[in-house]
């Protein structure tokens, strides 16, 4: 049975690839000798037979080349841009993130440690002369002082039913700037002008009310404003000296 020629080349190419490893490290100049011989081409004499013709195809054959490797450049660029923007993109949206998060822990620590002051008790009494007169008492329910706090109010009797315009009048009172700290109460008595018969006569017969609003402005040790609004009112018939407050009007910021 004869060998096929395949195995001799492969058992020829083993063995020189064993006598190239074993004289590379016995011999290593004979090995640098033996690579010079197998890498060794005679010079060439140039080839009359090469024409301008053969030397335009291997010209365009080059630029074809250089075509395809700068087209493939520029895809690998395009992916590579692509992937920088996504980055950028996937960076800013997670540095959004960070920062929401932050102020959303700003606000509530902001919120935990702010000054409250809300109207905490308001009553009501009429002195000798027909004077309306009520006592109301502002407490800062925060958790820290309440600053340059101003309590603007006005007091008076109205004709029923009230209307928006009852309550659209300039205050005829205001304190000076006063600090309130956490937990604290003040309390303002404020009179109304004396009734006139006719006005008592109304709210006797509780054809008019009492009604007492106004404002507290007030600023928190973060420097930030805030403003508390109430209305209340008051009949005739009602056996508590309590004012009471109305269904709209108040808020607080």
């Amino acid at each position: 049975m004869r060998a096929s020629p395949l195995r001799f080349v492969i058992l020829a190419i083993g063995a020189l690839l064993a006598f190239s490893a074993w004289t590379a490290h016995d011999y290593p100049g004979l090995s640098t000798i033996i690579t010079w011989l197998a890498y060794f081409r005679p010079p060439v004499a140039p080839d009359s037979r090469v024409t301008a013709t053969s030397i335009e195809l291997a010209n365009s054959a080059a630029q074809r080349s250089m075509a395809w490797t700068s087209y493939w450049l520029m895809v690998v660029s395009c992916v590579g841009l692509l992937g920088v923007v996504g980055t950028l993109y996937e960076a800013r949206r997670l540095f959004k993130e960070t920062r929401d998060s932050n102020f959303i822990q700003r606000e509530i620590g902001w919120n935990q440690t702010r000054a409250y002051v809300t109207v905490s008790n308001c009553t009501f009494s009429m002195e000798p002369g027909n004077i309306p007169t009520v006592r109301a008492r502002f407490k800062n329910n925060g958790s820290s002082p309440a600053k340059d706090m101003v309590i603007q109010r006005r007091l008076g009797v109205r004709m029923v039913p009230l209307s928006p315009d009852d309550f659209d009048l300039p205050y005829i009172e205001g304190e000076s700037r006063i600090s309130l700290g956490s937990g604290s109460e003040i309390e303002i008595i404020q009179d109304a002008p004396p009734m006139a018969p006719e006005m008592l006569a109304a709210y006797e017969g509780e054809l008019a009310v009492l009604v007492f609003f106004g404002e507290v402005t007030y600023r928190d040790i973060f420097d930030r404003a805030f403003v508390t609004k109430f209305r209340m009112t008051r009949k005739r018939s009602q056996r508590l000296t309590a004012m009471t407050f109305t269904a709209e009007g108040n808020s607080s910021t």
